[in-house]
């Protein structure tokens, strides 16, 4: 099943509900990036995927929930706010 921006974007934010490991946020992006063929929502996946790749990666819990509402919203500025 292809994701939309708005699919992932609910359920990231039922991920987060249930646990904030950045390792499981990060591995679960990544499947989720073989099945994307949209650059922009790809982007958002790589940012997602970096998290767990070091301190100058890492997202807040408030700036992924962010990432989250602003991808259910389908905003098309949402990579150049991160």
């Amino acid at each position: 099943m292809t994701y939309t921006k708005r699919r992932f974007g609910a359920e990231l934010i039922l991920e987060l509900e249930k646990d904030f490991d950045i390792n499981k946020l990060s591995h679960w992006a990544y499947e989720i990036s073989w099945d994307v063929d949209d650059k922009d929502f790809n982007d958002i996946l790589q940012k997602v995927i970096a998290i767990n790749a070091g301190p100058e990666f890492e997202l807040s819990k408030d700036e992924l929930l962010s990432i989250a509402k602003k991808c259910i919203l389908d905003e098309k500025t949402i990579v150049e706010t991160f």
